[in-house]
This record gives structure tokens, C-alpha cells and sequence, in this order.
């Protein structure tokens, strides 16, 4: 597998994470447990949109190179 279809799809895993542990600390009861998951969530989440967005534009120049 090239490197930009890997990236794009585990940077969608980790927001899809991300996602999980903010809402996970969303429902819990007010305590430092919830607050670490929000924050851990928020964390992941960023850090996917990144990944992603690496991995979209590696898949996009990794197929300009491979036609010219």
C-alpha cells in the first residue's frame, strides 16, 4: 500500500477516536477522568484532521509524479 491511501485511511481512524473519547468525556460525570478524555479526544482528533490531510495530499502528489 502506498504511503498516502495509509495516511488518509488511519488519519480517518484517529478522528473517528477522537470523536469517541470527546463524546465519552462529554457524557460522563464532571471529574478528571472526563475532562482527560475530552482533552485526549480533542488531541487525537486535530492530530487525524492533519494525518488526513497529509495522506490527501501525498495520494495527490504521488499521482502527479507517477504520470509526468
Amino acid at each position: 500500500m502506498k504511503a498516502g491511501p495509509a495516511t488518509l485511511i488511519s488519519g480517518a481512524a484517529m478522528v473517528a477516536a477522537g470523536l469517541f473519547l470527546f463524546f465519552l468525556g462529554q457524557s460522563l460525570p464532571p471529574s478528571p477522568a472526563a475532562d482527560a478524555a475530552r482533552h485526549g479526544g480533542t488531541f487525537v482528533g486535530l492530530l487525524g484532521i492533519g494525518a488526513s490531510i497529509a495522506g490527501l495530499l501525498l495520494g495527490l502528489v504521488g499521482e502527479k509524479l507517477h504520470y509526468e
